[in-house]
């Protein structure tokens, strides 16, 4: 399957399809793609239904590596549940270094936290499996 534009954006339509089966094949040939599908999967993290955006999340974690430029970089969004999606994401590719590091360059540039202070802590146990992210949000 060739890495064109076209094919991309048709299997971005399919990623919305009705059709679970059509879905998830749309879902794994971007995966497969890599790097060249982020940029068109990355919209898809903001829509309104909730499926699409895990979908959308499901195939960077497939995409791994060449999507943690971009997920860092949401990061940085307004919108708390986006950041919450890329904190999960960069958990499934195996990159919670990443938000250690996000956290450190937010901290030397002035900015106080992702999200609010109990955001990183919440993320980094969220990222560990711990189910009492909340409580160690607090500490």
């Amino acid at each position: 399957m060739e890495r064109t534009p076209e094919v991309i954006t048709k299997l971005v339509a399919d990623l919305q399809s009705d059709d679970e089966f059509v879905r998830s094949q749309a879902a794994f040939a971007l995966g497969i793609m890599g790097e060249p599908a982020v940029p068109a999967l990355l919209p898809l993290l903001r829509a309104p239904d909730r499926d699409m955006r895990l979908r959308a999340a499901w195939t960077l974690g497939v995409i791994g590596g060449p999507a943690i430029p971009a997920l860092l970089e949401l990061l940085e969004q307004p919108f708390r549940q986006l950041r919450i999606e890329a904190i999960r994401i960069l958990g499934v590719i195996g990159e919670a270094r990443s938000i250690n590091l996000a956290g450190q360059n937010r901290r030397s540039a002035g900015v106080s936290s992702l999200g609010g202070g109990a955001a990183a802590p919440r993320g980094r146990c969220a990222l560990r499996g711990r189910a009492g992210a909340g409580a160690a949000a607090s500490a």
